[in-house]
């Protein structure tokens, strides 16, 4: 038997010759947090909440997310709720600072929102449990022999 050794030199099994894993948040997900805090500190006032989401998704899309959670902090609010949420969304975004490197991300060609992979998905599923003529009941999609079993992560 040849071990993953002689088989690529390496010392690893080409099956698990993968790069380290990393995470990226989608972008959309993190426009989301900063429109919430928009809505938030400019009630009813949606032309103010364009303007404020206009610099700061600046700095998001940017990848600039240090400067981004410095204007954040800088907030002041004498409201406690309000006061928290900004607390909240700034530590959000600090605690994900690596994860939202976006220009970084796009220089490599990484995709940096979950659509194109959500779409892929769909797509998958659609052709392989959705073709004509094709029916499904619960107990038919558990059996070993169909397809959704074989979708399922080894991971």
């Amino acid at each position: 038997m040849v071990s993953a050794t002689e088989r690529n030199g390496s010392g690893t099994s080409p099956i698990y010759s993968f790069p380290a894993p990393f995470q990226i948040v989608d972008l959309y997900h993190a426009r989301q947090h900063l429109w919430g805090l928009a809505r938030k500190l400019h009630l009813n006032q949606e032309a103010e909440q364009r303007r404020w989401m206009m610099i700061h998704q600046h700095l998001l899309d940017k990848g600039n997310i240090e400067n981004l959670v410095v204007a954040l902090a800088s907030i002041d609010s004498s409201n406690p709720e309000l006061a928290e949420a900004i607390r909240t969304t700034a530590n959000y975004f600090e605690i994900n600072t690596s994860r939202m490197r976006y220009p970084e991300f796009r220089r490599q060609d990484l995709f940096v929102s979950s659509g194109v992979i959500e779409a892929a998905c769909k797509t998958v599923i659609g052709f392989r449990c959705k073709q004509s003529g094709m029916f499904w009941t619960v107990r038919g999609e558990r059996h070993p022999g169909s397809a959704m079993p074989s979708l399922q992560s080894p991971l």
